[in-house]
């Protein structure tokens, strides 16, 4: 009902001021919330025809690309954002996880290391390496990297949750423990949560 009522009221705004980024931006998060992935590309698609170097753009296009499993389409988008923005993490990110979806674990670990040295690359790759090691039984390397991350950033929370996981699995409870009340006293402290 309302979600169909804002997408076609966004659908008339866009196609009446086609150059307002805002509003295609939304529509583009509504067919996304509704699982309409190709009316999402669609709406990518006619944002990148009017504004060719847009980045939010080309990482939806990549993005809803992937959704749909045209990897190798996808792929082309991200490695276009590498060449543009080569200095930037996203790129590496963005290529790391199509190859996770492609079951390629090994080229995205050595993406997300790539963009771990970026610029921006410690606001995600921590968590996307972690998640990777731990997807491919690399446990021991995903501790190691915890701790690691954990002496350049200490109130990580999900680094500290992470080790506290590992060490449930591994039966160090107390450890597990303080691992989840750092990880809770991080977001407590987390200057970005929302009431």
């Amino acid at each position: 009902g309302d979600i169909r009522l804002a997408i076609e009221g966004l659908k008339r705004g866009v196609t009446s001021l086609p150059q307002h980024t805002a509003l295609r931006v939304e529509l583009i998060s509504y067919y996304q919330r509704e699982k309409e992935l190709a009316n999402a590309l669609d709406a990518t698609n006619t944002g990148l025809e009017q504004q060719p170097d847009n980045l939010f753009f080309l990482i939806q296009r990549g993005r809803m690309l992937t959704a749909l499993k045209k990897l190798d389409q996808g792929e082309e988008v991200f490695k276009s954002i590498i060449e543009k923005h080569p200095e930037e993490s996203v790129g590496y990110v963005e290529l790391g996880g199509l190859k996770r979806v492609a079951g390629e674990h090994r080229q995205a670990i050595g993406l997300f290391e790539k963009a771990l040295h970026l610029k921006d690359g410690k606001a995600t790759a921590p968590t996307l390496l972690v998640e990777t090691y731990l997807a491919t039984k690399q446990e021991k390397k995903a501790e190691a990297f915890c701790k690691k991350m954990l002496k350049e950033n200490p109130e990580n929370a999900f680094l500290l949750a992470s080790l506290g996981f590992m060490h449930l699995k591994q039966g160090k409870y107390h450890d597990a423990e303080n691992q989840f009340k750092a990880a809770i006293e991080a977001c407590l402290h987390c200057h970005t949560l929302r009431y």
